[in-house]
């Protein structure tokens, strides 16, 4: 199995590697595999194919993030030959763009653990078209997708059903929490920004548990390893750390959580059907939210599990990397 990084940054040893990278590859090591970390660059392109055609499968241990010499289209086109070449892909481009996808969210609607009202927003067009119908439904959190981003968005009371451009907002920033007032035209053109790059935002009603807390779950496959407990700052929807919340680390069994985890664990099958993902993939993560009768999932997202303080964690990626491998 090839262990895959980027050079650089501001996570690696003296030696180039991150912290956990030769961890991760002693524990597959111990598992009766061999293993190998190599660099990726744009011109080792050919040279990382090579390795990988000879190799049973490869992980990917890169944050994501711009670094010198790699291009996310030769990573991908590289990567994409390894799998047609039969390589076991953990995690392949495809399946990190499906859970990443904006439109994710919507395919879950029929689960009891989906939002049931949600706009996903993917571009200008789309929000100026779908968001003023939002706020007919009440209370909105508007917030980027995988960002920092975060709003409490109501139409201002006193004016007539009927929304117009005109209309008044209440628009609390979850950064600031500072309310201002202001027409639905001129926050929608605001919004454009968050745009750039191919960002994308979404709404959905307001859960009044959020003041409590938001968590993040990570996943080695379909089994919780770690979750993170987001908590706003008072009268804020943000779970940045920009914005003020505070943050608690919790173990997938704590009885404050463990219910939700239950329920979400339990759909993962038809969360992976509903994407188009064959099985769960080797590191990923769920964000939810406390509902009224159980876990609400706000958010989905393919990412690198840090092993940097916590090396136990190697030995359950690296059993369930083989496992993926033998399948």
């Amino acid at each position: 199995i090839i262990v895959i990084e980027f050079p650089g940054g501001h996570d690696k040893l003296p030696s180039g590697h991150r912290k956990d990278t030769i961890p991760l590859c002693n524990a597959i090591i111990d598992k009766g595999w061999a293993a190998m970390p190599i660099f990726f660059t744009d011109a080792d392109a050919a040279a990382v194919l090579e390795n990988l055609k000879g190799a049973t499968g490869y992980i990917m241990r890169a944050a994501h993030g711009k670094y010198d010499g790699v291009s996310y289209s030769v990573l991908e086109a590289t990567l994409n030959q390894a799998i047609a070449a039969g390589v076991v892909a953990m995690t392949a481009p495809e399946v990190a763009k499906k859970l990443a996808a904006p439109s994710a969210l919507n395919k879950f609607k029929n689960l009891s653990i989906g939002m049931k009202d949600v706009g996903v927003h993917e571009d200008v067009p789309m929000f100026k078209e779908v968001f003023p119908k939002s706020l007919k439904a009440g209370t909105r959190v508007l917030k980027q997708l995988n960002g920092d981003l975060a709003m409490l968005v109501k139409v201002k009371e006193g004016q007539k059903v009927t929304l117009s451009a005109n209309h008044i907002l209440e628009v609390t920033d979850g950064l600031d929490l500072k309310t201002m007032e202001v027409s639905i035209d001129d926050f929608m053109t605001t919004c454009e920004k968050h745009f750039t790059e191919g960002g994308a935002m979404v709404d959905h009603e307001y859960y009044p548990k959020i003041a409590e807390g938001t968590y993040l779950v990570k996943m080695v496959g379909s089994m919780p390893i770690d979750v993170v407990k987001k908590i706003p700052a008072k009268g804020s929807v943000s779970t940045s750390l920009v914005s003020g919340a505070t943050i608690r680390q919790l173990k997938p069994d704590d009885a404050s959580v463990a219910p939700l985890i239950a329920s979400v664990v339990g759909e993962i099958p038809t969360m992976m059907g509903n994407l188009g993902i064959a099985q769960p993939p080797l590191n990923w993560s769920v964000e939810m939210v406390a509902g009224e009768s159980g876990a609400i999932v706000t958010g989905l997202d393919w990412s690198m599990i840090s092993m940097a303080n916590n090396f136990e964690l190697c030995n359950a990626v690296a059993a369930e990397a083989i496992a993926l491998c033998k399948m």
